[in-house]
């Protein structure tokens, strides 16, 4: 009865094992910037870009989204100063879009981010930016925006995406 025990524990401990190590290496890892390994930052498929406020009071809202069949979708919304009519646009994109804000999140490691600090210096008049990064399948997402306090070397971050996005939303690419 022994030897019938320890075999089934030892056939169930080696099929734990070779369980989690299939599972730990179909995972998609990638290092960002400060050496942390970040899984979702490849599989991110939508991206929101919001821009709000200041003395115009001025609004931009971009979505790009992406779906399971490689397709990529673009939609802007736009309000250029506070009375004007709101200007909106969707366009069908290449999916490299979404590989390029695939890439930005990998380069900042953003999918790993814990929650920021507020700063503790805003100016009021100046409008606030906002992204948002998504796996929609995994219902996951991480929002910062301009009032917070980034991680070093991570303030670019706002000015990159926004290229990227403004860059397929005019047909640039």
């Amino acid at each position: 009865m022994k030897i019938l025990l320890i075999v089934v524990l030892s056939v169930m401990t080696v099929a734990a094992l070779a369980l989690g190590s299939i599972y730990y290496i179909s995972q998609k890892t990638i290092t960002d910037k400060g050496g942390m390994v970040n899984n979702m930052a490849n599989v991110v498929d939508e991206c929101r870009y919001s821009l709000g406020g200041g003395m115009d009071g001025e609004s931009l809202y971009i979505r790009l989204s992406a779906d399971e069949n490689g397709y990529a979708v673009i939609e802007s919304s736009r309000v250029p100063f506070n009375g004007a009519p709101e200007e909106t646009k969707t366009l069908s994109v290449p999916f490299e879009a979404v590989e390029k804000i695939r890439a930005v999140c990998s380069e900042y490691g953003v999918m790993s981010w814990k929650k920021l600090k507020y700063s503790e210096i805003i100016a009021i008049d100046a409008p606030t930016v906002s992204l948002t990064f998504s796996v929609k399948k995994e219902n996951i997402s991480v929002t910062i925006n301009s009032n917070q306090e980034l991680p070093e070397g991570c303030d670019g971050i706002f000015n990159e995406v926004y290229g990227i996005l403004i860059s397929y939303l005019q047909g640039d690419d």
